[in-house]
């Protein structure tokens, strides 16, 4: 029976080998540039253009800037029924020039946000000295297997892990294209005094930078500790992976439920530097 059950558990994750390859060279693709990695590996005839959909959001955010900036002028310096008439209409035009030079800049400093996580990942991968483009990793867990009923039931847990990790860098990827296209309409709030929704969305950038820079970096750990033999470290190493999300979430200021006190802790801080500045004054 155990024999059966092994050679079972040996089949499924030779029929995975084609995936876990694939994997392991695609992390990084997968999770910036969703829209490129589904372009060049669907294998379709028939080739997905995303190209018309970016200029199209950026178009009409464009046009939302343009718009709020109107809007918003008119009713402070015009219609007086919004804002401080008497406040300094450059402070709009600033905003105003802010929002779009984000929204025509930000192709290029995702571009850098992506090259310096990538760079991160590569010396972070050397540190730990990634073993796994020595052997096929389903050729080791095969040989791991071999020994008995309990390792190939390990063995088949590691490829499981593996998998989900593969399926959530695609998840990943997918929620950074979506907010890559939504961009320049959140560019809109950079004319308000408060920034809007931009500082929680730009935020969100930096965590699933974060994110990725973390899980990969625990993936080859991962496959290192599994080419050294030991495949339920290796199991654990990948659950931890798996949790990377809620594990810097729980490290992250979340200013939704605490807006007085934030606001608070702002104002307070500001008036101390004032009086340190007016007693270094004197």
């Amino acid at each position: 029976m155990d024999l059966i059950l092994t050679a079972l558990i040996g089949a499924l994750i030779l029929s995975s080998q084609p995936i876990v390859d694939t994997m392991l060279n695609s992390l990084a693709p997968t999770a910036f540039y969703a829209e490129v990695y589904m372009t060049t590996s669907l294998g379709s005839p028939v080739s997905l253009d995303f190209s018309g959909l970016f200029n199209l959001f950026f178009g009409f955010g464009v046009s939302l800037i343009v718009l709020k900036f109107l809007k918003r002028g008119f009713d402070i310096y015009i219609g007086w029924n919004e804002g401080d008439p008497d406040a300094d209409p450059f402070s709009l035009v600033i905003g105003f020039l802010r929002a779009m030079a984000v929204a025509l800049c930000f192709p290029i400093l995702y571009d850098a946000l992506v090259a310096v996580t990538e760079q991160m990942i590569n010396q972070s991968v050397s540190i730990i000295g990634d073993l796994s483009g020595k052997q096929s990793i389903v050729d080791l867990i095969m040989n791991i297997i071999s020994v008995g009923l309990f390792q190939a039931i390990i063995g088949l847990l590691v490829v499981i892990v593996y998998l989900i990790l593969w399926v959530q860098f695609m998840m990943r990827g997918i929620e950074m294209m979506v907010m890559r296209v939504g961009i320049p309409i959140v560019c809109t709030g950079l004319i308000d005094s408060d920034k809007g929704i931009f500082a929680p969305y730009l935020k969100k950038f930096f965590l699933n930078a974060a994110t990725v820079l973390i899980q990969i970096s625990l993936i080859k750990l991962s496959l290192t500790v599994m080419m050294l033999g030991n495949a339920i470290y290796a199991l654990a190493i990948g659950f931890v992976a798996m949790r990377t999300p809620k594990f810097l979430q729980e490290f992250m200021l979340n200013v939704s439920g605490a807006g007085g006190t934030v606001i608070n802790t702002v104002y307070h801080t500001s008036r101390l530097f004032q009086m340190a500045k007016q007693v270094f004054k004197k």
